[in-house]
């Protein structure tokens, strides 16, 4: 693997940077994702707006305080603090679909309201009426998901940032994915096709409202099911990744269209003066463990806090506890347990001798740069991932679960933060750390695949094997000025190629793509364990069904009734269309593909 963060410019690189640089762009960052998330992309934006750009931040109301005191232009997508986006994390992901029918209705109305702002955050001129806005670039989120169709739309390029992996490799499992141990298909594979399954699932719910907003707000075609919603992947969109590739390198199989910045910087250590009581412990404490957990995330915060009492007490181990376990009343009460105020984490860093952690991205940090041990105890989805990767690279324990969280359990861990090898490795990654510089690192990433992203296709697939797609904005864009397009007229796009049939009406020819699928003489009970699947399910069930005779599968194939047919589009959907065009039958599992003619 690969530890280098960028490719090395090229001449036509510097070049075009160069311009860029003495242009003042009109940049749209659309932000939906966690807060570690949203706070280290807007650090990218302020280092735009060092550089003239004027940078306009399209996020939830409760990040306006932040965006403004970085000098960036605010733009609310939502002032409800029930919306997904004001939450931990952004509640638009796989398996947080409701059954009940008024929820997923108060979430497609959420998703299209925030669609809606988004849009507009490309075009309104703001609360200053007098200075016209129209984006020539837009930075977004993953989960930002009108970033593609706006930048369609205007015909400007589209670069996505996150602090979380969402392009398919083969080296790690997304972070939001669950692999079961023990399946017979090469690790591998089940990593890759991860990606493909939590792109499908996420875009199967959303596919309506986005397909509904596309039509008839920016007034683009219709989408297909048959490509799927993986637009990222398919159409070349330059992603940076906000991490340190001391703690996770860059996969062999990325291409150079993703990049990984390294970590975004903090701010400074500021003067401070600690209380006199925080002075008196920290004179007594013998290499104390500071304590970075959200308390909101515990399932049973007075158990916790028992184990950290009885360790405490068994083991003579210092203990620092963030400002929230205030709230609590179990907090122990014994001298060698502290409970911060509003000290800034910083300031303490440098001396803790351990990082106690839920995995949490910005805390992560801290112990990077502090050059700290850390113990991780995982408490949402992507947590398990990244303490993991803490683990692999030498720089903590092996991940705690909370249900195993015992005084043995953390005592465990705690000696082995503290063995000679483990330290020193989170010096050395804390030297590595040194040299980086993400903020910079991520505008160079943004301004290298500037010159080359200037909407080249469109994520439509029309009912035609091409369609017309405008290369120039439909809005004035002053990046053209800097970086032409070769061709500026409307041209034929072509769609990848796809089986069809053709029916005749009227004498005229009409193209009607559909993708279906059909039973492949499949127990019930197996595609019921599909229908929620896991990689390893997947993996599993289509190993088995490779092994059956084929003239066995083909009298299944006859003896299928439209019971089990209707059984199997529904789980089709949730493997999902557009794995099944990057895998083919691997992701269809027990399905056979074909195409019909659509009335639709």
């Amino acid at each position: 693997m690969s530890t280098s963060m960028a490719p090395v410019d090229t001449p036509e690189d510097l070049e075009t940077t160069a311009k860029l640089e003495n242009m003042r762009l009109n940049i749209v960052f659309m932000l939906v994702g966690c807060r570690d998330e949203i706070k280290s992309i807007i650090l990218v934006g302020q280092e735009l707006l060092k550089k003239g750009h004027r940078v306009r931040v399209a996020t939830h109301s409760i990040f306006q305080s932040v965006v403004l005191r970085t000098g960036l232009e605010f733009f609310s997508l939502s002032n409800d603090a029930q919306h997904p986006i004001a939450r931990n994390d952004s509640g638009l992901v796989p398996g947080l679909s409701s059954s009940d029918q008024q929820e997923v209705f108060r979430g497609s109305k959420m998703l299209m309201h925030t669609l809606r702002k988004c849009w507009d955050a490309c075009t309104h001129p703001g609360p200053d009426e007098g200075k016209p806005f129209v984006a020539d670039a837009i930075i977004a989120t993953p989960l930002a998901h009108a970033h593609i169709h706006c930048a369609e739309r205007l015909a400007i390029p589209l670069h996505i940032m996150s602090i979380s992996p969402w392009s398919p490799t083969r080296r790690f499992a997304h972070p939001l994915a669950q692999i079961q141990g023990g399946s017979e298909v090469d690790l591998e594979v089940q990593n890759y096709i991860s990606y493909l399954l939590v792109e499908d699932s996420l875009g199967h719910e959303i596919y309506r409202v986005i397909d509904h907003f596309r039509r008839f707000t920016l007034r683009l075609p219709k989408l297909s099911l048959v490509k799927g919603m993986g637009f990222l992947g398919q159409f070349n969109i330059p992603h940076t990744y906000l991490w340190s590739p001391s703690l996770l390198p860059k996969p062999d199989d990325w291409n150079n269209l993703i990049d990984i910045s390294g970590h975004v910087a903090t701010a400074n250590i500021t003067p401070f003066t600690p209380s006199e009581d925080l002075s008196h412990f920290l004179k007594s404490a013998k290499d104390p463990v500071l304590v970075l957990l959200d308390l909101a995330q515990l399932s049973n915060p007075d158990s916790f806090l028992q184990t950290i009492k009885e360790a405490s007490l068994k083991y003579d181990i210092y203990f620092l506890l963030d400002s929230k376990f205030q709230k609590v009343r179990s907090v122990p009460d014994i001298p060698t347990v502290f409970v911060l105020n509003s000290d800034p984490i910083e300031w303490l860093m440098p001396k803790i001798s351990v990082l106690f952690t839920s995995g949490q991205f910005s805390s992560i940090n801290l112990g990077l740069k502090f050059g700290k041990p850390m113990i991780t105890l995982p408490l949402l989805r992507d947590q398990p991932f990244w303490s993991a990767a803490i683990h692999k690279a030498g720089l903590g324990s092996v991940p705690i679960l909370e249900a195993d969280f015992f005084s043995e359990k953390f005592i465990e861990a705690f000696r082995y933060c503290m063995q000679q090898d483990v330290r020193e490795t989170a010096e050395r990654l804390s030297e590595h750390g040194k040299l980086e510089n993400g903020t910079v690192n991520a505008v160079k990433s943004f301004y290298r695949h500037l010159q080359s992203k200037m909407v080249q296709h469109s994520p439509t697939a029309t009912d035609s094997a091409s369609h017309p797609l405008r290369r120039t904005p439909l809005v004035p864009s002053s990046i053209m000025s800097a970086v032409p397009s070769r061709n500026t007229d409307m041209s034929k796009i072509e769609s990848p190629s796809h089986p069809t049939q053709v029916t005749s009406s009227n004498s005229i020819e009409q193209v009607k793509p559909t993708f279906l699928v059909e039973a492949k003489g499949v127990s019930r009970n197996l595609m019921k364990a599909i229908v929620k699947p896991t990689v390893s399910h997947i993996a599993d069930a289509y190993n088995k069904l490779e092994t059956q005779n084929d003239s066995l599968a083909a009298k299944a194939i006859q003896k299928t009734d439209l019971s089990k047919t209707d059984m199997a589009m529904k789980v089709a959907k949730n493997v999902g269309f557009g794995s099944a065009v990057a895998c083919g039958k691997i992701a269809l599992l027990p399905f056979k593909s074909k195409f019909c003619n659509s009335q639709d």
